[in-house]
């Protein structure tokens, strides 16, 4: 748990869970106490001052004076955790697989957290959703298509597919006010298209009014630029194809991932041969035509662009 929510970890909570899921270290048992605790609300560590230091310096930031003082053993001091989003994702999704029978005590204990957590817990609901029985999956994507981020009512679609075939959902998109949803095709209508000439024409730039909406759906219930930016690297994860080849000063390289670094900046990470660099994403050049999703890194310019 403590190393779950350590903050160094923010920005890659998906990756650390799935390892240590992955790695054995804990059992069943384990697993299904740690997801519980996740699906909690936040958490509040005890523990004497002291463990920390005896000596502390307080500062009146009013005339900047201060002044030393020692605490004793019984100084009481507390530390809040809160599990991050793809936290909450990871112990739905377990919790429902361990379990298919708590789906309904589940959705109540997401609709219990703030928005942004909420939804997450909701998504996680879905990855699991092959263990229900029919009635039980449209009672989850019913409470799905509800949520407020437009990537869970995507996912909620997916899975409507899945019992009605693609013409119920694709009519439900259709008149989702999200222009990110509404773009949303069944997987049946992506197959029955070819796919592109690699030397085909280049991409057309999307509208100002597309990329607003598509902000919008990557930002939606988040507090400050941190959380904004997190919501469209999570984005560009999700729908940029990766790998793809492309060209920086005359050389091509190979672009493997997409990483978030210390100071909020996406960068790109390319490779030639054993050699590897992290170039800002907005600083890549892309190829022609350039890659599935990556209207996304259109948008996070024009994100920048306004944060300037």
């Amino acid at each position: 748990m403590l190393v779950c929510t350590c903050r160094r970890w923010d920005r890659v909570t998906a990756k650390l869970i799935a390892g240590i899921h992955a790695s054995g270290l804990l059992d069943d048992t384990e697993l299904g106490e740690l997801a519980d605790a996740f699906l909690a609300g936040d958490h509040v560590i005890s523990y004497p001052l002291v463990w920390a230091s005896r000596q502390w310096l307080a500062i009146d930031l009013h005339d900047g004076t201060g002044r030393t003082y020692t605490v004793t053993e019984d100084t009481p001091a507390a530390h809040y955790l809160r599990p991050e989003p793809p936290l909450r994702r990871w112990a739905a999704r377990h919790a429902l697989h361990t379990r298919p029978q708590r789906l309904a005590e589940l959705i109540t204990t997401a609709d219990q957290l703030e928005p942004r957590h909420r939804d997450a817990a909701i998504h996680g609901l879905l990855d699991a959703a092959s263990v229900l029985d029919e009635p039980a999956r449209r009672t989850l994507i019913d409470r799905a298509l509800r949520a407020a981020h437009g990537s869970v009512r995507i996912a909620a679609l997916e899975r409507l597919c899945e019992l009605d075939g693609p013409e119920t959902a694709r009519r439900l998109a259709a008149a989702d006010p999200n222009a990110q949803v509404r773009k949303w095709r069944p997987a049946t209508d992506q197959l029955a298209h070819p796919v592109r000439d690699v030397m085909g024409p280049p991409r057309s730039n999307p509208s100002p009014k597309l990329l607003d909406a598509m902000i919008e759906d990557a930002t939606v219930d988040a507090y400050n630029d941190e959380e904004q930016v997190t919501g469209l690297f999570t984005m560009l994860e999700e729908h940029l194809a990766l790998p793809f080849d492309t060209e920086v000063l005359g050389i091509t390289v190979t672009v493997t991932k997409i990483d978030l670094t210390a100071a909020n900046d996406i960068v790109a990470i390319c490779r030639r041969d054993t050699h590897k660099q992290a170039i800002p994403i907005l600083d890549l050049p892309l190829p022609g035509p350039a890659p599935d999703g990556a209207e996304w890194i259109d948008a996070y310019r024009r994100w920048r662009r306004w944060r300037r």
